[in-house]
């Protein structure tokens, strides 16, 4: 047994909060500061190791996809891991699927539900 379209919407929009609140309000902008802070420090460090041979310095990673900063800062990331979260609660509160074609169905409503929170934050990132 699935959830209900309302209970879909309603963790879906619960997602995208949670996900725009991690990925660009102010609120967290201090966490997300730690984070870019040490992915920053990480470059330099790896900036310097690599001195003046010039292919090291081009395969180094930018420091926006650098550790849990690029995760922190990444709408479709944060919004696949709140949707499941917010799902694995639901269904622990409601009901567990018991058969395959539920696991299924649960699966697609993740996928689905993530793929809606990522397009909103995307389309109305500022």
């Amino acid at each position: 047994m699935t959830i209900t379209l309302w209970a879909f919407f309603l963790v879906t929009l619960g997602a995208a909060r949670i996900t725009r609140l991690v990925t660009t309000d102010t609120i967290a902008a201090p966490v997300r500061d730690r984070f870019a802070a040490r992915a920053l420090a990480s470059y330099k460090a790896d900036l310097a190791q690599a001195g003046d041979d010039k292919e090291a310095r081009e395969a180094l990673k930018p420091v926006t996809e650098r550790g849990l900063y690029a995760g922190l800062t990444c709408a479709w990331c944060v919004g696949f891991w709140a949707v499941l979260v917010a799902y694995v609660i639901v269904h622990l509160l409601t009901h567990w699927p018991d058969t395959a074609l539920g696991w299924f169905a649960a699966a697609a409503q993740v996928l689905a539900a993530s793929w809606l929170v990522g397009a909103l934050n995307t389309r109305y990132a500022r």
